[in-house]
């Protein structure tokens, strides 16, 4: 685990002369927090793996010299990635309207200052997708510069032959309709983007998972990938036997495993174009069971596409790819609008000429259109955060927010396998967070540790239409084995299973679930046992109290798992929670695992996270063997992987209180 660096408050604090300002420091903060031994070599091992996937594609294409590594179908872009199972996996990538339909244009137009001020400033998003966006676009344009960092060399030939110089064509544009999405500053109007003062990082999805860390690792929190894996090639022919769909395959675990690492980078990605090729690529689903690669993560939020009809009416697309996982959970997890949204884009008219057109904009449809407008509207939340809490939320707790807020589609009344829990709403979002900061509502970030359970007592003083309860936990990754691909195969890949349940009066109030089907799965209500992520609806509650309880199946990976918690009413209003864990002292520090053979694991209690603490280790006979500052930090994870083997004593000191502990390490 992480082994979290000091550096002075005071530094954190007033950092607002750097490009980014305080957000700049938060981002500083949490790299420090990242920059550790072990993640490192969790990297390292990464990039190896990735370099080893390559390998085996460059020596099967040696062996197959027909073999297609790069192509374009219409707007969408292919490139060969690497062999898994014995096939060839392609990447394929995959609004004025959609500002409006997301709430995003009813923050803007508010009287409360604290809403219309929400465009982005200060805030960073990484960009993975097919090329490097075109940052010189106008709409990028900052103070002579560009709101646009571009982390990989810009490539300047441009090719003669035509199908070559299509492919470079396509693939820069989509990476920059997606940036625009997000960045915009809006000077057409009608392409102005979610977070139009916000900046961008740019990358190419070679090696994407290792260039996800890197952002996390510099402290971005958001990244969006509006790619996947390809089903079909450009001639319609499928890519992937039907074992793929669903299966939790290398790309998922390795999402999973840096969404672990780094709990407050939040991956968006997109769920794919598929549907309209169901019969083709998976038959015997019936236009269900169509999602592939990353978009099985765990810990990412899966983003279908919706569209408006022509009388104004919010539908499903006919090409956005649904669900279930094999493991039957809900994914996609959101929506948004994925139909004609107008952006920027690319175009190198005349190949032969001098200069790409800096103006240019086009109206494309995909869930590669979606997924920005979620990861907008999620730079919007933590923007609140940081303004309002001085620090950002994990991202448990912004994908918690998503499904909290989110709106169901005409029709809707439950998740399900093709929209997820509905339409994204920022405006909704906002008036939560706000809720929970005027104590009409409640958000909570909180750890279980092994056997351990947590009870809050809610109260509900108005008359509501509903009340809502969500539990959200970044999981650790699930097994990869060829298992994975059994058509069939329905194991779990939930590694720490949390539960939650309501009570009232004797009566026991379960989540929302998939029935075990894919191509007829419906949400009921019972215990979860496969989601990172259950929510609980009681419709038209009584005014009282009620019990709500978070505990956990089984025993804990790693002994302890974060947690988050939501409660609201429909009105954002009207909920009181009382709970005994407010006035921490240092003596309900926790610290796990013991006995430990690398890294032992420190929980700080919220109120000393920005108080200069001190832990020191002695051995068995009181000798000082290390001191190690604190500052600033929810968790601090020490190296004893020097230490003999033996029994040591960790303290840690702050003001008047000491916490102490034994511990064995093996």
């Amino acid at each position: 685990m992480f082994r979290i660096k000091s550096f002075l408050l005071c530094s954190f604090l007033f950092t607002a002369t750097t490009m980014l300002g305080q957000s700049n420091a938060i981002r500083q903060q949490l790299s420090q927090q990242y920059t550790t031994t072990e993640a490192i070599s969790q990297i390292n091992a990464l990039t190896q793996k990735e370099g080893m996937l390559h390998k085996e594609l460059l020596k099967f294409k040696k062996n197959n010299r027909s073999l297609k590594t790069e192509f374009v179908d219409g707007t969408n872009y292919y490139q060969a990635q690497r062999l898994e199972q014995n096939k060839v996996i392609y990447f394929k990538t995959n609004n004025e309207v959609s500002r409006k339909v997301s709430g995003v244009e009813q923050l803007i137009s508010s009287d409360n200052p604290v809403f219309n001020q929400l465009l982005g400033q200060q805030m960073l998003v990484g960009i993975i997708d097919g090329d490097l966006v075109f940052n010189r676009h106008i709409e990028f344009e900052k103070s002579g510069s560009s709101k646009v960092q571009l982390r990989e060399s810009w490539d300047t030939a441009i090719p003669e032959d035509p199908k070559e110089f299509a492919v470079l064509e396509r693939r820069r544009s989509h990476a920059t309709h997606v940036a625009g999405t997000i960045v915009a500053q809006g000077l057409d109007v009608k392409a102005k983007g979610i977070a139009p003062e916000a900046e961008a990082i740019s990358y190419r999805w070679s090696n994407d998972m290792t260039k996800l860390a890197q952002l996390a690792q510099q402290g971005v929190l958001i990244s969006n990938h509006s790619y996947g894996i390809a089903a079909v090639d450009n001639e319609k022919k499928p890519l992937l036997s039907p074992e793929f769909f669903g299966a939790y395959t290398i790309d998922a675990v390795h999402m999973d495993k840096i969404a672990y690492l780094y709990p407050y980078v939040q991956p968006v990605v997109a769920a794919g174009n598929d549907k309209i090729y169901a019969d083709l690529v998976n038959p015997t689903k019936q236009g269900m069971d169509l999602l592939l690669g990353h978009a099985n993560a765990k810990n990412a939020i899966v983003v279908a596409a919706v569209g408006v009809d022509d009388t104004g009416k919010l539908v499903e697309t006919n090409f956005s790819s649904p669900g279930p996982t094999n493991d039957f959970r809900i994914k996609p997890d959101i929506a948004a609008i994925g139909e004609n949204v107008y952006s920027s884009i690319y175009q190198y008219h005349n190949p032969n000429g001098q200069i790409e057109k800096t103006n240019l904009y086009a109206s494309l449809s995909g869930t590669s259109m979606a997924t920005p407008s979620v990861s907008g509207i999620l730079l919007l939340w933590q923007q609140w955060a940081l303004t309002h809490k001085q620090f950002p939320y994990k991202a448990a707790t912004l994908k918690g927010l998503v499904v909290a807020s989110a709106e169901y589609l005409p029709n809707q009344t439950g998740p399900n396998a093709r929209i997820g829990w509905g339409l994204i709403n920022a405006w909704n979002g906002v008036q939560l967070l706000e809720a929970a900061e005027n104590e009409k509502a409640f958000i909570r970030e909180d750890h279980l540790t092994n056997g351990q359970s947590h009870t809050f007592k809610v109260q509900l003083t108005e008359e509501v239409n509903r009340l809502s309860f969500t539990i959200c936990w970044t999981d650790v990754e699930g097994p990869y084995s060829k298992l994975n691909f059994v058509e069939g195969n329905t194991s779990k890949y939930l590694v720490n299973d949390l539960d939650i349940r309501v009570y009232r009066n004797g009566e026991t109030f379960f989540p929302w679930r998939l029935t075990n089907s894919f191509v007829h799965a419906e949400a009921v209500k019972g215990d979860n046992s496969v989601d990172n992520l259950e929510r609980i609806d009681l419709d038209f509650p009584e005014k009282g109290t009620y019990e709500v309880v978070v505990s956990h199946k089984n025993k804990l990976v790693h002994s302890v798992q974060d947690y988050s918690l939501l409660i609201h009413s429909d009105t954002y209003s009207g909920v009181r929670v009382e709970h005994t864990l407010v006035d921490k002292n240092i003596q309900e520090m926790v610290a796990w695992p013991i006995p430990t053979t690398d890294v032992l694991h420190l929980e700080i209690p919220a109120p000393f996270v920005f108080t200069s603490l001190e832990a020191t280790i002695h051995n068995s006979n009181g000798r000082l063997i290390q001191t190690i500052p604190i500052i600033a930090s929810h968790r601090q994870n020490v190296s004893v992987s020097s230490l003999a083997a033996g029994m040591y004593f960790l303290q840690v000191r702050g003001g008047n209180e000491k916490y102490q502990i034994k511990f064995i390490k093996k």
